[in-house]
């Protein structure tokens, strides 16, 4: 985990100096910080441990604040949003789309 948290960290902090270096080229950057997310990768690791989709949600019932893993359409509406004109006045942030979990952890 300690590299894996280390590229998590560079990714937002490459975002912010890219914002910084090219804010006034009128380009945007932000990151998207996703927590866990259930997958195809996800659900076929399960599988292949004869843990179905529905039972491998089951096992993450509780996860962060709003109770349950991201799906990936949401992580996509984020994205989609950043890249909207309704962000046009959003740059250099990490936006956490993790449900809640990184306010409830040091």
């Amino acid at each position: 985990m300690p590299l894996y948290d280390a590229t998590k960290a560079g990714v937002v902090s490459l975002a912010q100096s890219l914002a910084v270096a090219h804010g006034s080229d009128g380009i945007r950057v932000n990151a998207v910080c996703p927590g866990y997310t259930v997958t195809d990768f996800h659900e076929c690791n399960a599988a292949k441990r004869g843990i179905s989709a529905a039972e491998l949600r089951e096992r993450n019932e509780g996860y962060g604040l709003l109770g349950r893993p991201a799906e990936p359409t949401q992580l996509a509406s984020a994205v989609y949003f950043l890249a909207s004109e309704d962000a046009s006045n959003i740059t250099g942030q990490a936006l956490m789309a993790d449900g809640g979990l990184s306010v409830t952890t040091g």
